[in-house]
């Protein structure tokens, strides 16, 4: 059984094989005596280049704040890399504005070393994030994500990838790749790096669940692999090329665990994509009696990790310091940086500082596993009402950011929906909608979940019973539990034979997030409307909304407190 251990805030010495362990013989060894290496990393920014509002009201993050705490921290000296594990765009106004050129621009400006490839690259598609990425100096790395030869964002120069690195490879969107087509890397595999005489191979994977959860129409010939496969192929390659190996991950916290089960010889991963502080390193046994630490540092530049790993001359042993550092704005800011920032702020529009409501508190996001939630329910009830709906689906993904207490202005919208997602209208039977969901009632306390609006429904054993669709009067249901928790009220049952006008946005009538019952519905009608534009424009029309939940989604299981721990 696998044991996690977690780094103290002094260090925790572990005896393990040092860095240069299984590097080719005749090698030059690192310097020797006690040796040390500092990582700073970031990951999932998101887009979050100005200051935000936390709750309790503290600012915090920003790039110039960021730069000017890297700055302090190589003026400590001695060997330091700057990593980013991915997701660096889409999430604010700047992203639907600039594209993320402003981002890309800035990783050259504070000196990364390297970036993993998130999910989100590619929310433009494969070509918009090749013209990106030919922006930056700043290698982009991903070991697990291919692309067609053929296609015009393919690595021309590339040797085709080999079968066991490929293993497993799924088109995004689409089924298997078949083993005869040839791909190549889509993004740079890895990159051997030089800091005092100590050579570092960083190597990048991201998240397998790609082909599902990002749009299949402008990523076609596209492909993802086994991030294992792909490591267990690359890593004893880049042990006879290196002292140390570093995996920069867009995986997620459970999945950077498997990794380091699965894959011995990684000495570092400085992992993202599940949004997880890790105030201390986890440290997780590997094969061969290795220990290997993951880091992350939560999402959208709030902290600035940093992670020392050190060594004894004679590599009997390795220590590991690991800390999260909030990255504060009042305690200075980079002047240049800010000055960059600036110049893409003053073009953002004044549009987006309109009040469009006022909230009489915090209404937080409602995070992948959550069930019913007011800001779910809020944008579930804006895709029903304006397309004139029966029944509204919405993915929890898709809801980003809370909204502010008080004014809540067009730019908080946009942030808390910040994808270009465009409202589509389907027509499916209630045994189609039945089906529909009992799927996201086995995805409550996991990722996939769904909000709703036009339906309620229970949650038993995995499934959606005591379905009630709600009246056509485009009047919010009060739904309330019943005295003996048996109904639920305000609603008819849903009627397996009858046609609905069911509303969802475009990413999920495109199979995204697996949506396949949403997806082999077909589409009856696009509309040209954005969800952020629906959104504002229905808080203007209802000043009095109140922001709740209306227990639309009940669950009932063999306890509450079962539910409680599967949300955890």
């Amino acid at each position: 059984m696998r044991t996690r251990l977690f780094a103290t805030a002094i260090g925790l010495l572990l005896l393990l094989p040092g860095p240069s362990a299984g590097c080719a013989a005749g090698r030059q060894s690192a310097p020797t005596g006690i040796d040390s290496l500092v990582v700073l990393h970031t990951n999932d920014v998101h887009s979050h280049l100005d200051p935000f509002e936390v709750s309790g009201g503290a600012r915090v993050g920003g790039v110039a704040a960021r730069a000017a705490l890297v700055g302090r921290q190589r003026a400590l000296g001695g060997r330091l890399l700057l990593l980013d594990a991915g997701d660096l765009v889409q999430g604010t106004p700047y992203y639907n504005r600039f594209r993320g050129e402003p981002d890309h621009r800035l990783l050259d400006l504070l000196g990364y070393d390297a970036i993993a490839l998130g999910n989100h690259d590619l929310d433009d598609g494969a070509a918009a994030w090749r013209r990106r990425a030919s922006a930056t100096r700043t290698p982009i790395l991903s070991a697990n994500v291919f692309a067609a030869a053929e296609s015009g964002w393919a690595g021309g120069s590339d040797p085709p990838i080999a079968s066991a690195a490929r293993r497993g490879a799924r088109w995004i969107g689409g089924g298997k790749v078949p083993p005869g087509v040839t791909l190549r890397y889509l993004a740079t595999p890895y990159t051997i790096v030089e800091r005092g005489g100590l050579r570092i191979a960083l190597f990048g994977l991201t998240t397998p669940s790609l082909d599902r959860i990002v749009s299949a129409r402008p990523n076609q010939g596209v492909a993802v692999g086994s991030a294992v496969a792909a490591a267990r192929e690359l890593v004893p390659r880049l042990r006879h090329q290196a002292d140390l190996v570093i995996a920069l991950t867009h995986l997620g916290v459970d999945e950077d665990r498997r990794l380091v089960d699965h894959v011995p010889g990684i000495d570092l991963v400085i992992g993202g994509h599940s949004h997880t502080p890790l105030f201390r390193p986890t440290l997780e046994n590997a094969e061969g009696g290795r220990t290997t630490p993951i880091a992350q540092a939560g999402s959208w530049g709030r902290y600035l990790g940093r992670t020392t790993l050190r060594w004894s001359g004679d590599r009997a042993a390795t220590a590991t310091f690991g800390r999260l550092i909030p990255v504060r704005p009042e305690e200075g800011e980079d002047a240049s940086v800010e000055a960059v920032v600036a110049s893409y702020r003053s073009r953002l529009g004044a549009d987006l500082d309109r009040i469009v409501f006022r909230s009489p508190k915090r209404v937080e996001a409602s995070s992948l596993r959550e069930g019913d939630s007011p800001l779910g329910n809020f944008v579930a009830d804006v895709i029903r009402d304006r397309a004139r709906a029966d029944i509204a689906v919405m993915n929890s993904g898709g809801i980003r950011a809370p909204l502010p207490a008080g004014d809540v202005r067009e730019r908080d919208l946009i942030t808390m929906l910040p994808f270009d997602n465009r409202l589509v209208v389907l027509s499916m039977t209630g045994a189609q909608v039945q089906r529909l969901l009992d799927r996201i009632a086995r995805r409550l306390g996991k990722r996939g979940f769904a909000h709703v609006s036009g339906v309620s429904y229970v949650i038993r054993r995995e499934r959606a019973v005591e379905v009630r669709v709600w009246k056509r009067d485009g009047a919010r249901a009060a739904v309330t539990r019943a005295r003996d928790a048996s109904r639920l009220r305000d609603g008819d049952a849903i009627d397996a034979n009858r046609v609905y006008r069911v509303a969802t946005i475009d990413f999920l009538a495109d199979g995204g997030d697996a949506f396949d019952e949403v997806r082999a519905a077909g589409v009856q009608e696009r509309t040209a409307t954005l969800l952020s534009d629906a959104a504002i424009a229905y808080l203007r029309a209802h000043p009095d909304y109140s922001f709740r939940n209306d227990n639309r989604v009940q669950w009932r299981g063999s306890s509450e407190a079962l539910r409680d721990l599967r949300l955890r």
